[in-house]
């Protein structure tokens, strides 16, 4: 039989010195401070020897103290890791299958799409989980093994692999009752005549501006919005321009309920992809997903041609692992 502290001071242990405070401590576990002071004790009294040192006002763990932390830090990673690899594998063996992707992204493309993953794979299970959160290498082999993401970025998310999907750059677009009834500007400097409504931050019109190759004061002005679905609504609404993928909004051009004033020569490039992690670490659904995903995406490239701009013709025209014209693995 082991003769050691229980877990659950050992726990609290490393969680007062990992905050280096008790009070901290207590917030993350939920309980109060006497609580962990309590648990604290025991440990000590199992041991026979102080942990902590209270000689002094800030907070000090003894030699004996730093000792056990290192210790006990390891052994909970452990734990950690093998609780998860356990769950991991449960969801894996259940069919679920976990897909981070931007809210953006889900409305106006994977949604309607989803139903014949499904339909095709019965056993597979989606949970689609929404954010903005980019996949970290420090956690691989952890909980990935049954994880997918879909974000727009460069193609380069170290310790992961990541297929080009397809593309929906921003241009400058509004409500033609903006420009009075006008579909068009004469050049791109005339939109510094309007307000401007921007998408998290000032960042992405400074950067078209910076491709336009216009003069203006630094774009530190105009309401921020967090979604660009509510983005679009403030183009509709005559809040003034934005910038938006007409890709998306095919529908709403169509109509004449937006327009691209200066058209979509200068637009700022937005390419998504499908990050997993390596071939060795993901699941059967994962790779099922992926499989239908690139074929999904090559349709969609037949259907639309926009979704792929001419940068990515001719990096595809150079690429000779291709299978076809349109379908892309993986390129990076």
């Amino acid at each position: 039989m082991r003769k050691m502290p229980s877990l659950r001071s050992m726990h609290y242990f490393e969680t007062v010195a990992r905050h280096a405070s008790f009070t901290e401590a207590s917030k993350e576990l939920c309980v109060s401070q006497a609580a962990v002071s309590h648990q604290i004790k025991l440990l000590e009294q199992q041991l026979g020897a102080p942990m902590i040192s209270r000689t002094t006002r800030q907070f000090a763990l003894t030699k004996r103290g730093e000792a056990l932390f290192v210790a006990v830090t390891e052994a909970l990673n452990i734990l950690t890791d093998a609780t998860t690899r356990i769950r991991s594998s449960l969801e894996a063996e259940s069919g679920h299958l976990k897909l981070s992707v931007t809210p953006f992204f889900s409305t106006h493309w994977l949604l309607s799409r989803l139903p014949q993953f499904s339909h095709s794979n019965a056993r597979a299970q989606v949970n689609l989980h929404h954010s903005q959160q980019q996949p970290l290498r420090h956690t691989l082999g952890k909980s990935y093994a049954s994880q997918a993401f879909i974000m727009y970025g460069d193609g380069h998310w170290e310790g992961f692999q990541a297929d080009y999907l397809f593309s929906a750059d921003l241009v400058p677009m509004c409500s033609p009752t903006l420009l009075s009834g006008a579909q068009t500007l004469k050049n791109a400097e005339e939109i510094l005549n309007y307000p401007l409504v921007h998408e998290f931050s000032y960042e992405w019109w400074e950067r078209w501006f910076e491709l336009s190759g216009v003069r203006r004061p630094a774009v530190n002005f105009g309401p921020i919005i967090d979604d660009p679905n509510v983005l679009i609504g403030a183009a509709l609404g005559l809040q003034g321009m934005v910038l938006g993928p007409p890709l998306f909004y095919k529908e709403h051009i169509k109509a004449g309920l937006l327009v691209t004033p200066v058209g979509n020569d200068i637009r700022i490039p937005i390419d998504y992809y499908l990050i997993i992690p390596s071939e060795t670490l993901i699941s059967k659904n994962i790779r099922q997903f992926r499989t239908w995903l690139l074929r999904q995406s090559e349709t969609y490239h037949m259907s639309e041609p926009d979704s792929l701009p001419r940068r990515w013709q001719e990096k595809l025209s150079k690429t000779q692992e291709a299978p076809s014209k349109f379908l892309i693995y993986n390129l990076f």
